[in-house]
């Protein structure tokens, strides 16, 4: 079964069905390639190794199947690259291919060039060239990623990378991971080339609206000059074509000469209001500059700390990385001497069978000798009993003998004679048989001695090794008593972990409830699987005393090490205390700092907030004064007011020869005194529609200055959420690093103390079980934190961009004002100009006095 993207895919691998597969060499194994949800689609593809299978892009004469390696895949070239099986290895090569091929996101040759054979195990990740972007349409063509799964011809699964099993086994960052996290920086990078062409166009598009609203305004403001001269000449024509008497004229001159005085006084009022009301605004401006650049310091040192953190984070990774490899060996050590106590504690079992066998065989050997033994001393008493009384027999047989020559004739002596030969014969032959009778129960009784003192020689040396052993069981029990000790020590432990995940269940409802949003993704990490060199040496056959006294020296030896084992882990246990206490004293250091940036922006907001309160109070002041800007606000938007700023001495020039021509206009006619009246007017109404406008700007102002408080609020938020997520990522790694150097130590003890019985190593594998589950819960827990910090993180970096947007829309709403004053000056200057053309005194002081008139 294989994972695909949250489906599960049943793969049927056909298994050899019982038949030696060593005399068919030359049969082929099986390659799966798997899509992964980074990948262009294509369905899964099982390839049979028979020849090397070529991988490359669908054209007419080869389609795509799913037993080929043909791909419907734009990016991938025609002979993209080759996979083959050969002496019970697989290789992979590409095949000069435009875009590459990558084996765990490392690539096998340069563009165009072909790589050499690379080995490749069943796990492995293979991607087969790259992502590519289409300017014209705006596409983005993907790439084949694939997990690769690798079947020897007898159907078992091949060997995995030791690279990928490792990182898989450390269970912080794995291959698809960092594989993942290249994607998303390929994609991010095209998505900023993306913007960054659009943010040329558009800024291409703002200058051409710029240079035509330039264009739009230049030719209203001709247009304008053109209809003031048109309406003067008219003017000019009606006053020529009436028939004024002088005494008309002088009671016109003394009305003009008098609204001249009024007007005159008007103006230099107003001028004055401008003048002061600007260096006002001048020093306010300075004021803001100046608490702009505190915020911008305040805003760079907020940087430099976050920076900081992110590099203390990263030290803190790579911390973790390495206590995740320490612990990953020590677990394998433990392993390994688990496996070589199970095996030396059956030898024990089947010696001590074997001796208590050997002992219930040898005592009934004693007790048959024993039996053998009485029956021979009953037999040798019988022929004791036998031989005295063939004795006394031949005792008699003399006597009568020697009775008989002494009364006997010849005859009777030759009959003796032959008699005493006789038994000499039989005495002869009764001797020789008494002697061998003796001689072979001489010789039994001291072979069957010789038997019963090596039995017994045997037996006494397997009763000093019966009480070896024991001595050797009176210490496992002293062990087994040990390992309750730890086993109280570890309930102790899993308490404090019971506390740990219910604290980590507290964060996570948080993270929910702040983050509903986001995406979590599961980081499943698989068994640790490694191997560390053996502790316990195999000992010899039991029947050897001098081995078994160099086994238990061993066992005792393996027994001290692990009591100073035990010191040395109480020692780090406090160390690591220690270190937990620098920790927390480092959060509170960190939070109190956080504290104080966030009353430095409260701060900085309520300077804000008074500059806001000052721009509208002087808002309200210039609406009396500023005038004639309506139709210039509807044509314009807020990003053409800072080109008018310095378009404004050119202004001034043309305004400048606007009043000459006025003076000289002023020479030839005297009755432009009703022109300027229905200026007046004209200027009236400007003013109110500028007021109407005025309104309208401080209007939008009002709106956007509460859009600068959210952004604000939303932006103090984000970092406390910052803050505390960082401050809980520390905590949980502090947590996790000190689960994991306590698991570690009490397997290290579990470890020592498994020779003392098989009942307790089973209960203590149990609980080495379930700690490492808990330990990978905790670091799934930990990632996805981690990954909802990175979240908040750029959120936060989002709100500083829409801050810093909404910080210059408000300084060009500020400026505002500052342009609309600007504008009303050259009116005010051409009123002022108009209005001393006529004044006689400063005629006659500027050279602008009519020659033509008469002398009063």
């Amino acid at each position: 079964m294989v994972v695909n993207g949250g489906c599960f895919h049943n793969l049927i691998i056909p298994y050899n069905n019982h038949v030696d597969l060593t005399n068919y060499p030359n049969m082929a194994g099986k390659a799966v390639l798997i899509c992964r949800p980074n990948s262009h689609p294509f369905v899964d593809r099982t390839l049979s190794l028979e020849q090397p299978v070529k991988i490359g892009r669908s054209v007419a004469r080869a389609r795509a199947a799913q037993s080929n390696g043909i791909f419907d895949c734009k990016v991938l070239s025609r002979n993209h690259a080759l996979i083959w099986y050969t002496n019970g290895k697989f290789y992979l090569q590409d095949t000069k291919s435009s875009n590459g091929t990558f084996i765990n996101n490392q690539r096998l040759s340069k563009s165009g060039e072909e790589s050499l054979p690379r080995e490749v195990s069943s796990g492995d990740i293979v991607q087969f060239g790259v992502d590519v972007l289409e300017n014209a349409r705006k596409v983005t063509h993907g790439c084949i990623v694939a997990n690769l799964k690798l079947y020897l011809p007898d159907g078992k699964e091949a060997k995995a990378s030791p690279s990928s099993s490792v990182l898989s086994g450390v269970g912080s960052v794995s291959m698809e991971e960092l594989y993942q996290l290249n994607q998303h920086i390929q994609e991010a990078l095209q998505r900023e080339q993306m913007l960054q062409t659009k943010l040329a166009s558009l800024q291409q598009l703002v200058q051409s609206l710029r240079q035509s609203v330039d264009l739009g305004w230049k030719a209203l403001i001709a247009e304008d000059r053109l209809l003031s001269r048109v309406e003067i000449l008219e003017n000019q024509l009606q006053t020529f074509s009436k028939n004024i008497t002088e005494d008309t004229l002088r009671d016109e001159l003394r009305n003009l000469q008098e609204d001249k005085s009024v007007y005159q006084g008007l103006a230099k009022e107003c001028l004055q209001k401008v003048l002061q009301e600007k260096l006002d605004v001048v020093q306010k401006c300075q004021d803001i500059e100046r608490a702009l650049l505190n915020t911008e310091t305040e805003c760079a040192n907020f940087k430099e700390v976050m920076e900081r953190d992110h590099e203390e984070l990263k030290e803190l990774a790579q911390k973790h990385n390495s206590q995740l490899l320490k612990t990953v060996e020590l677990q394998s050590k433990l392993q390994n001497t688990e496996e070589q106590n199970k095996d030396a504690l059956a030898r024990l079992e089947a010696e001590n069978e074997e001796l208590s066998n050997e002992v219930k065989r040898l005592l009934a050997n004693e007790a048959v000798m024993h039996e053998k033994i009485q029956q021979l001393e009953a037999s040798g008493e019988i022929v004791g009993r036998q031989l005295l009384g063939i004795q006394s027999q031949l005792q008699f047989n003399n006597h009568i003998s020697s009775h008989k020559e002494r009364n006997g004739s010849t005859e009777d002596v030759i009959s003796k004679n032959n008699d005493e030969v006789m038994e000499e014969d039989t005495e002869k032959d009764v001797t020789n048989t008494m002697g061998l009778l003796i001689n072979q129960l001489t010789e039994e009784s001291i072979n069957e001695q010789k038997k019963t003192k090596e039995v017994v020689d045997l037996i006494g040396s397997q009763f000093s090794l019966l009480q070896e052993k024991m001595s050797k069981l009176k210490q496992i029990n002293a062990l087994e008593a040990e390992l309750e000790a730890n086993e109280d020590k570890l309930s102790k432990y899993k308490e404090e972990n019971r506390k740990l995940e219910q604290s980590l269940c507290s964060l996570e409802q948080i993270a929910e409830e702040e983050s509903n949003k986001m995406d979590t993704t599961i980081i499943e990490t698989t068994p640790l699987q490694l191997s560390c060199p053996e502790r316990l040496t195999n000992g010899p056959p039991p029947s050897n005393k001098e081995s078994l006294q160099s086994q238990i020296e061993e066992l005792k030896e393996s027994i001290s090490e692990s009591r100073s084992k035990m010191e040395a882990m109480e020692r780090t246990i406090d160390l690591l205390q220690e270190d937990l206490c620098n920790a927390k004293q480092d959060l509170s250091e960190i939070t109190k700092t956080w504290l104080l940036q966030e009353e430095k922006l409260q701060e900085a907001q309520n300077l804000k907030e008074e500059t806001e309160m000052s721009v509208n109070t002087l808002q309200e002041q210039l609406k009396s004064i500023d005038n004639s800007i309506l139709h210039l606000q509807h044509q314009e938007k807020f990003e053409l007011e800072s080109e008018h700023i310095s378009k404004h001495k050119e202004e001034s020039t043309l305004l400048r020869k606007q009043l000459q021509e006025a003076q000289q206009m002023a020479k030839q006619s005297k009755n432009e005194a009703t022109m300027v009246k229905e200026k007046f007017r004209a200027l009236s109404e400007e003013l109110e529609k500028v007021k109407a406008t005025m309104e309208r700007s401080n209007m939008n102002t009002a709106t956007e200055t509460p859009l600068d408080n959210r952004a604000a609020q939303e932006l103090a938020a984000v970092r406390l959420e910052a803050a505390s997520l960082h401050s809980q990522v520390l905590a949980l790694e502090s947590q996790i690093r000190k689960l994991k150097l306590e698991s570690s130590q009490r397997q290290q003890e579990l470890a020592e103390n498994n020779d003392e019985g098989t009942t307790s190593s089973m209960s203590n594998e149990d609980i080495i079980q379930q700690l490492r589950l808990r330990v990978r819960e905790m670091e799934e827990e930990l990632v996805l934190v981690k990954e909802k910090y990175m979240a908040f993180n750029e959120k936060n970096i989002q709100l500083e961009k829409e801050l810093t947007n909404l910080k210059q829309d408000y300084e060009a709403v500020v400026h505002q004002p500052y342009f609309n004053v600007v504008f009303v000056l050259p009116l005010l200057v051409l009123f002022i100009a108009m209005t001393i053309a006529f004044h006689p005194t400063l005629a006659r002081l500027m050279g602008t006095s009519d020659s033509s008139l008469p002398n009063s």
